[in-house]
Order: C-alpha cells, then sequence, then structure tokens
C-alpha cells in the first residue's frame, strides 16, 4: 500500500482490494470511538457483510473510555448506528486510566488498556482480526511523536499494516492480528468518503486541544500544511515514511537470515548462550545486526527487556573490531566474551581461496 493524497471516495470495491493484500480472514471485530474513521470503517464492513457471498461476521467493538461525562451515551448512540448498519456491537467499558491526564505517560497508559479490553474481546468472540482505523495523518503524527522522542530508523517507519495486537504476540495457541487497512490513505480522503455515504459521525472536543497530550500538540502544529516548512510537508514525509518502511522490511529479513544462519546453544538454567558467527555476519548491516542481539540477549538478561541502543557497543566490539577491541566486554547487563572460532573460519576461507 502506498500512503497517496485522496482523489475521490473510497468505493467498497477499493476496499476489499485493500483487505485482499492482508490475506483477511472473515471474522473480524472493528474497534469504534465514534470518530470519522473508525465509524467509516465500520461501515465498509458493514457494506462488506451485506455484499459477501461467503460467510461473514463482522462486530464492532465500542470503546467507553469514561474520561469525558458525556462518553457513556456517545457511546450508546454508536451502538445503535452500527446495529442499524447490520453489524453485532458491544461496548466495552475502559477500566480507569492509573496515570492523570497531565501525566507524561497518559497516552502510553490509555493505549495499553484499550488494547488490552479490545483484545480480550476478540479472544471472547472468536474474532481472529481487529480493524483499527489508522490512517496516514495517524502515521505522520506517529513520526514526529518518535522523532522527538529520538527513535531510530525501525521506529520511525511507523505502524504497521499488519502487526500483533500490542500485549498479545502470537503463538500457537494466539493468532490475533491487527489490521489498519486505511493506513495508505489521507484522513481528508476518509472524510470525502463519509460525506459521500452520509455517514454522521462524533467530534471529540478533546482531539483538538493542544494540551491535553503530545499527540494533539503535533496535530495541530501539522494542521496548516501551506505553513510548514517544505521539509516537513506531507509530499516530503509521506516517500520518507514509504523508504523507512521499505528498510524495515528488508532488515526484517535480513534477521530471518542471521537467527537460521547461526548456531546458538542456549542454557537457561546457567544463564548462557554460546553463538558461532558465519563469517558472513560481517556483511550485514548494523541494523540488523543489532536487532538480531538484542533478540539473544534479550532471552537470558536479567532485564526486563534490553534496549535496542544497548547493542551498539556489542556490534562493534564482535563484527567492527579493532587492534584496540576488547574480547570481553559487557552490554545489556551481560557478560560478553569472545573466542576465535569466527575469525578462524574467516582464516580457513581465506587460506583455501589463497
Amino acid at each position: 500500500m502506498k500512503l497517496g493524497d485522496p482523489i475521490a471516495p473510497l468505493s467498497l470495491y477499493g476496499f476489499r482490494r485493500i483487505l485482499s493484500k492482508f490475506r483477511f480472514r472473515n471474522r473480524c471485530g472493528v474497534a469504534i470511538s465514534g470518530g470519522v474513521d473508525s465509524l467509516l470503517l465500520a461501515y465498509l464492513v458493514s457494506q462488506l457483510k451485506i455484499s459477501s457471498q461467503a460467510p461473514f461476521f463482522g462486530a464492532a467493538l465500542i470503546v467507553d473510555h469514561h474520561a469525558r461525562p458525556d462518553s457513556t451515551r456517545e457511546a450508546q448512540h454508536v451502538q445503535k448506528l452500527v446495529t442499524n448498519w447490520g453489524l453485532k456491537s458491544v461496548i466495552l467499558d475502559l477500566p480507569q486510566i492509573p496515570s492523570r491526564r497531565t501525566s507524561s505517560t497518559f497516552e502510553k497508559d490509555a493505549r495499553e488498556l484499550r488494547y488490552s479490553v479490545l483484545a480480550e474481546a476478540c479472544l471472547q468472540y472468536k474474532l481472529p482480526d481487529l480493524l483499527v482505523a489508522h490512517h496516514a495523518d495517524d502515521q505522520m503524527e506517529t513520526f514526529f511523536m518518535r522523532l522527538m522522542m529520538g527513535s531510530r530508523a525501525w521506529g520511525l517507519a511507523g505502524m504497521e499494516p499488519i502487526a500483533p495486537i500490542p500485549g498479545y504476540p502470537s503463538t500457537e495457541s494466539n493468532d490475533l492480528r491487527l489490521l489498519r487497512p486505511f493506513l495508505g490513505l489521507r484522513k481528508s480522503h476518509l472524510i470525502a468518503t463519509a460525506k459521500f455515504n452520509n455517514i454522521k459521525w462524533l467530534e471529540d472536543p478533546t482531539n483538538g486541544d493542544p494540551s491535553y497530550t503530545s499527540r494533539n500538540a503535533i496535530r495541530k502544529f501539522l494542521s496548516n500544511e501551506s505553513a510548514l516548512p517544505e521539509a516537513l510537508r506531507p509530499s516530503r514525509i509521506i516517500p520518507l515514511l514509504e523508504s523507512l518502511s521499505r528498510n524495515r522490511h528488508r532488515t526484517r529479513a535480513q534477521v530471518a537470515n542471521l537467527i537460521q544462519k547461526s548456531q546458538r546453544n542456549v542454557n537457561l538454567y546457567m544463564g548462557t548462550v554460546d553463538i558461532i558467527f558465519p563469517a558472513k555476519f560481517k556483511m550485514a548491516t548494523d541494523q540488523a545486526l543489532v536487532r538480531y542481539l538484542t533478540g539473544i540477549a534479550n532471552m537470558i538478561t536479567p532485564y526486563e527487556k534490553i534496549k535496542i541502543s544497548a547493542m551498539d557497543t556489542a556490534v562493534d566490539t564482535i563484527f567492527r573490531r579493532t587492534w584496540a577491541s576488547p574480547n570481553q566486554f559487557t552490554a545489556g547487563g551481560l557478560l560478553w566474551t569472545l573466542h576465535n572460532e569466527a575469525d578462524n573460519e574467516a582464516d580457513n576461507e581465506a587460506d583455501n581461496e589463497a
């Protein structure tokens, strides 16, 4: 999917084509807040249900966050609306968010609670796919938020069209997927489509308050595109996001190859990992090597989770060695000791070629 400018209302045929790229399964939940994005998504799913010749089940999962006095009344209004469209629906009550609105963790805490409630509903009603209405403008806001937090290229690539539900990684007993079919569309495109289909949506007044959350502040900053510097306009940011996304895809494939080619002996009882690196590992990108080593280290680290940046030293010391590089060092709360197997293998290959 490409992030593009709006040219016409999204048709049901166009929506069906987007879903076909996801290998869409015929049971899904739609996360709904009542805004234009999620209501349009629910409407298109309802039309898909009506027009589908194969068995299809879509359920509207309406989140009542109780953050505003009118939230319950609005959730009930949305439920009546989607019921008229022929969708089964349930209102999910969000527990009280532990942090205050002014807290730096408020957005994170609210997001985790929301996904937890949605995931549990998907498991309860046997809905393997959860559709959410994130779009290209959300993606740009995410880019700037992560840029301010110092994210690397991987994080700056933003949200992915297909991902596990946060906090619910895929396992043999859990194949839940989070799908973002609108990620390639601008919000103006969605609004045009909603108006074309006479959809009446709700406006959350807090979304326009730049003091409410950091995302709101960024949204306000980006709202006047003509006033933005050329380098920060969507015409520049969208292609950059596409490039970052392609790079992330290549890196993920490279990490999978590294995992396949390396030899590992993990002893969880002793808290050790012995790894033999083929000489060709030195040809991998630093980004791929950092993520590979982070995955290995997370198996035995005493920390809850290792930061990606903690493995920079390990990559330099193991794969970008100089005469001053030590044979023993610490990274990610672990002691790393280098032996000569990889160097010997590289030397032997060189001797054979000579």
